[in-house]
Order: C-alpha cells, then sequence, then structure tokens
C-alpha cells in the first residue's frame, strides 16, 4: 500500500476547512489531521456569531466554497427555501452551518483515516528529519509531513495612546471577537476605533444589547463601507489592468463612469498578478495612498445593512469621526478620548463608563 503523506491543518475556520476539503477531493492526496481549538469546527471568528444582523458582505450567488461548482452554496440554500439568488446576503451564521455540512460531508466519505479532527490546541511545532512535530495542549504529539497555518485574523494590537492600564481593563475590549454583546454597559457612550466592517458588526451588536445607546466610531479618515446595489449586475468579463496604481485607477475610474461597482468587482480575478507585478514603491504608495478607498469599495455592506446604519446616524447614536488617537486613559467614570481632527486641532469625548 502507497504510503500517504500527512498534512497538519491547524486552524478549521474558512481557510482551514476549505484547505483540507481541496486536499482531500485529490484521489492521491495525503492524510489531513484537521486542528481546532475554538468551541465549533468550520466556524472561525467570521461565521461563530449567531446575531440575524450579521450578514455577509458578499452575495450568496458567489460564496460557493467549490470554484468548479459555482452555484453549490445556492443549491445548499435552495434545500431548505430560498428568496432570489441575486438579492441574498445571508446570515454568517448560515454561511458557518453551510461549512460545516461540507466538512460533515466529507468527514463521512473520505476514506479510512484520511481525515482526523483534533479539537485541542497547538502549543508547539518542531521540525526534525522527518518533518514536523506538532505539540498538542493535552500533551499529545502529532507527526505531520507538512503544516498548514490557518490562523485567521489575531487579535489587533492596542494603538498607539492606549493607557496600559485601560487596555488591561475590563473597559477596553481588544478583540472585538472575543467581546459578548452581553458586556454592552448599560450606560454611557462607546467609543469603536474603527470604521469598517467588523466596526459595522459590533455597532449592530451594541443595538441590539442596548438600542438608543450612542456610540461614536473613529478612524483615521472616517470612511464607512459602501453599499452593494440592490439587484446584482450580472458577472461582465473585463479585461486585466495594467501599469501602476495610478494607471490601474485611472482605468478603473474609466470603466467605473456608469457603474463603480461592477468595474471594481471586476478586478478580483487580477488583483494578486496586479500586487505582484508592482514594485515595492508602487506597493508602498498604494497602501498609504488608495488602500483605504479601496477597502471601502469593495468590501460593501449588505443593503439591509447599510440601511441600518443610515438609520443609526439620522437618529444621532452613531457618530463617524475622522481623525488620529491622541491619548485614551481611564477616569472614575470610565475613560477619556482625545483625537486629533483630519481637519482641525485635538478633540476629546467623554467621560465614557463603559
Amino acid at each position: 500500500m502507497t504510503h500517504r503523506p500527512t498534512v497538519a491543518v491547524i486552524g478549521a475556520g474558512f481557510s482551514g476547512v476549505l484547505t483540507a476539503l481541496r486536499l482531500l477531493l485529490a484521489p492521491d492526496g495525503p492524510r489531513v489531521l484537521l486542528i481546532e481549538r475554538g468551541a465549533r469546527f468550520g466556524r472561525g471568528a467570521a461565521y461563530s456569531t449567531t446575531s440575524p444582523h450579521h450578514l455577509l458582505n458578499v452575495r450568496a450567488t458567489n460564496m460557493s466554497a467549490f470554484v468548479e461548482q459555482p452555484s453549490h452554496f445556492l443549491d445548499w440554500l435552495g434545500q431548505s427555501g430560498g428568496a432570489h439568488p441575486d438579492q441574498v446576503f445571508v446570515t454568517r451564521d448560515r454561511y458557518g452551518q453551510y461549512l460545516q455540512s461540507i466538512l460533515r460531508k466529507a468527514a463521512g466519505e473520505a476514506a479510512a483515516d484520511r481525515l482526523v479532527l483534533e479539537h485541542d490546541e497547538v502549543r508547539g511545532l518542531e521540525r526534525d528529519a522527518e518533518g514536523w512535530r506538532v505539540r498538542l495542549a493535552v500533551g499529545r504529539v502529532l507527526e505531520a509531513d507538512a503544516v498548514v497555518l490557518a490562523l485567521g485574523n489575531l487579535p489587533p494590537p492596542a494603538p498607539e495612546g492606549v493607557d496600559p492600564a485601560l487596555a488591561g481593563s475590563r473597559l477596553y475590549a481588544s478583540d472585538p471577537w472575543a467581546w459578548s454583546p452581553a458586556d454592552t454597559p448599560a450606560r454611557g457612550d462607546i467609543l469603536l476605533l474603527g470604521t469598517g466592517l467588523t466596526a459595522v458588526d459590533i455597532a449592530l451588536s451594541i443595538d441590539g444589547a442596548r438600542p438608543g445607546a450612542r456610540v461614536v466610531a473613529l478612524s483615521r479618515r472616517g470612511f464607512l463601507p459602501r453599499r452593494h446595489a440592490e439587484v446584482g449586475a450580472p458577472d461582465t468579463p473585463a479585461s486585466a489592468p495594467k501599469g501602476s496604481p495610478l494607471e490601474v485607477l485611472q482605468e478603473i475610474r474609466r470603466r467605473g463612469a456608469s457603474d463603480w461597482r461592477a468595474a471594481i468587482d471586476g478586478l478580483r480575478p487580477y488583483v494578486q498578478s496586479l500586487w505582484r507585478g508592482w514594485s515595492l514603491a508602487e506597493k508602498t504608495r498604494f497602501l498609504r495612498h488608495l488602500r483605504p478607498w479601496w477597502d471601502v469599495h469593495r468590501h460593501r455592506l449588505a443593503p439591509q445593512v447599510a440601511a441600518r446604519i443610515e438609520a443609526f446616524q439620522k437618529a444621532g447614536t452613531l457618530t463617524i469621526a475622522a481623525g488620529r488617537l491622541e491619548a485614551l486613559v481611564p477616569t472614575k467614570d470610565g475613560a477619556v478620548a482625545t483625537w486629533r481632527r483630519a481637519e482641525a486641532g485635538p478633540r476629546s469625548a467623554g467621560p465614557s463608563p463603559w
């Protein structure tokens, strides 16, 4: 019998599960050890939420786990009934269920010992002459020929200006996905550092736990993600843009004169080749000047989520601020944040008793 190499995949969120599945699809592929320390396989940080307000930021039509089966997710949704596919933004909880169902099916169909699920935390990796030794928290050691790190997004570091005493207190939530809506303070304003998709999710959770709570979301430019169109446009093949970041921007502006969303979406097949083709100086210029614009146009909000955020703003319960955080310090009643506005001098907000 031919010896199968062993691949250890550390992390069983979206990336880890899809990596394991692709390896299992190859008849002569390796044995897979899928290792997850979290409560559930197939969820990760993105799909662990159970909030009905946390929606995918991509339509269901484009969320198949298998590129060769573009309707796979829609077919799975159809088993329990579904709305018009070009208008569907399902909950992330639902998509997590989809990933888990695929993993269960793969586990049931895999040849004996092809897929091993290890519910434990990896505490160490050691290289030896034969491959890798993976040390688990329980004390066991697994041997593998190759290791894939599918760790997801790590908790962000505390921004400059955050007082260490505050950062170590219950008033400061350093990891938004380790924070529970049940921990929403009963009174006082709440400061969110960031205005991207994660900040939107947290604002929705805060409103669910404490309707009417006043939230200030602060980021360097104060950009919110743009909204998706109500109905998705059909995929239109587009040629690969060429040149520097500025030249690509000029080309996308030309293409997007009638529909900027289609122009942005048309870049998807070429993003990696564009990035690899740019020099270090061009990449640096893109990150400094264009990335914030790219992020909010590429990673958009479901229409119903965008409508809720706009309603919060109109009601005065959500304020978007543009500026640089200069200090965040604890006080007797909570905390005070000082930031320098993008267009003016320093501004203070607080106290905010989280």
